[in-house]
């Protein structure tokens, strides 16, 4: 499966079930909006069920395919717990109004038969968190590119805050260490060595936070463009 250029969706939110077309890709919020479950439409069966083909839960798979997927040596492998599968979704209202249907940039060329391409799949069994997930197969099936953008953002935000966290507790404890040996040298405000550790620790925690802060936003504005 080809991988391929980054690419930002436009999400438009469905307020009307009805007008969504066999193909379509669509996605809704999951964990309190932590992450996104991505689906591909194949009819709409009434006001709150759409029959879809995705990624989604394998209840065949074993506790021990979990136990193997959880523990290989990356943290998260690939494994059976999770098959391509026709599926009747039935939405709660609350559900359908965060459900939004994707468009991609018109530099990107989408395929004419989503769902034929999504059925040669069907029944394969090899989910993996950052390769091979719901949101690559919709991408593969529409457009021939197994790629996860809401997992490119994840990794350069989480990037963008370690490296932003780290600076900043390094520069903040250079601060904290030169404004601690300062009031040391006043006789007016004389400190002892807890008081002095307490600043410098103060200060790095400090420039982390604000420093994670400033990478986090940077790393999101980076995948943004």
């Amino acid at each position: 499966m080809a991988e391929g250029p980054l690419f930002n969706y436009k999400a438009q939110k469905v307020n009307n079930i009805w007008k969504l077309k066999r193909g379509d890709h669509i996605r809704i919020p999951r964990l309190f909006g932590l992450y996104y479950h991505h689906m591909l439409v194949i009819v709409v069966i009434d006001e709150s069920t759409i029959k879809v083909i995705h990624y989604n839960s394998n209840p065949e798979a074993s506790v021990a395919d979990a136990a193997r997927f959880f523990s290989s040596s990356s943290g998260m492998g690939s494994g059976p717990i999770a098959r391509v599968q026709q599926e009747e979704m039935t939405f709660t209202p609350s559900e359908l109004s965060t459900l939004e249907v994707l468009s991609y940039p018109s530099s990107v060329k989408v395929s004419e038969d989503p769902i034929g391409c999504a059925l040669r799949r069907e029944h394969e069994a090899d989910y993996g968190v950052f390769g091979n997930n719901c949101e690559s197969f919709a991408n593969w099936s529409s457009i021939g590119h197994n790629v996860t953008p809401q997992v490119v953002a994840a990794q350069n935000s989480l990037i963008g805050t370690g490296i932003g966290g780290l600076t900043g507790g390094m520069f903040g404890a250079v601060i904290g260490r030169a404004l601690s040996d300062h009031l040391e040298k006043d006789e007016e405000n004389q400190i002892d060595e807890e008081t002095k550790h307490s600043i410098v620790v103060g200060a790095a925690l400090g420039g982390a936070f604000f420093g994670a802060l400033l990478g986090y936003a940077t790393g999101k504005a980076y995948t943004d463009e």
